[in-house]
């Protein structure tokens, strides 16, 4: 399993489908802003992430009890909200790999103009300074300014081929 995590804007989905095309073990992608979405009137409140977390566990499972890999991404600026998927995972003897996606204000800010589901900039801004004030040493950190998404994928690939072996 994989756990690609980051603000809004950072890379998560598009290194999600980079890695997908990769991966030899038919991963399933679990977006859990789509999940939290599916709710059509869904805020940001902790009532739907909750759900949405729990919804994206119970996913996470099925996959997994079906012989797939599973990449899960969402803007997770607390570990305690990571830490249900790395338990269900592990509990199915799944090697689980956790990747944090970095990039500056601006260049967040920047790409998020350019993409197909622009949010709010307050939105950006806000789910920045979230993972700021939360970080955690957990996890692998990657500089999604400092490298291309087929760099991010490629470095993803090996990192899983060399620790899983």
């Amino acid at each position: 399993m994989l756990i690609l995590s980051g603000p809004a804007a950072s890379g998560k989905s598009t290194i999600a489908f980079e890695l997908w095309k990769l991966l030899p073990y038919e991963p399933a992608h679990i977006d859990l802003d789509a999940l939290k979405h599916s709710i059509f009137v869904a805020k940001y409140s902790e009532r739907h992430l909750d759900l949405t977390r729990k919804n994206g566990v119970a996913l996470l499972k099925n996959y997994l009890g079906g012989g797939h890999g599973v990449i899960v991404s969402k803007a997770f600026c607390r570990y305690r909200y990571v830490r249900p998927f790395i338990m269900a995972a592990e509990r199915q003897g799944a090697f689980v790999y956790y990747f944090k996606l970095a990039a500056s204000l601006e260049e967040l800010l920047r790409r998020n103009k350019i993409r197909q589901h622009y949010i709010p900039e307050w939105k950006v801004e806000a789910i920045y300074r979230e993972a700021e004030v939360f970080k955690h040493p957990q996890g692998i950190e990657i500089d999604t300014e400092k490298l291309s998404v087929s760099e991010i994928a490629e470095h993803i690939r090996q990192t899983v081929l060399r620790r899983s072996t």
